[in-house]
């Protein structure tokens, strides 16, 4: 198994015998869904369930949150 991030599409596919687990993001979604994602690993029976949970977050009041603390512009942009 294999499980990464930061390309922010969330998504689990097996190939090659291999589980690939894209734990999402919080923030710039690229799959058109704005709520935070992020990857729930549960051990079931000698297998591993995985699903890709979703909650909703104050994407405004975050992306000010980045602008006062001075940080780059695109940062704070939710596109």
């Amino acid at each position: 198994m294999l499980v990464f991030g930061h390309t922010h599409k969330p998504w689990v596919g097996e190939y090659g015998h291999v589980l690939f687990v894209n734990c999402g993001s919080v923030g710039k979604p690229k799959d058109l869904d704005p709520r935070a994602a992020f990857a729930v690993l549960r051990p079931r029976a000698g297998t591993l369930e995985v699903t890709i949970e979703r909650v909703r977050y104050d994407v405004e009041a975050v992306a000010e949150e980045v602008r006062a603390a001075g940080l780059p512009g695109e940062f704070a942009d939710s596109s």
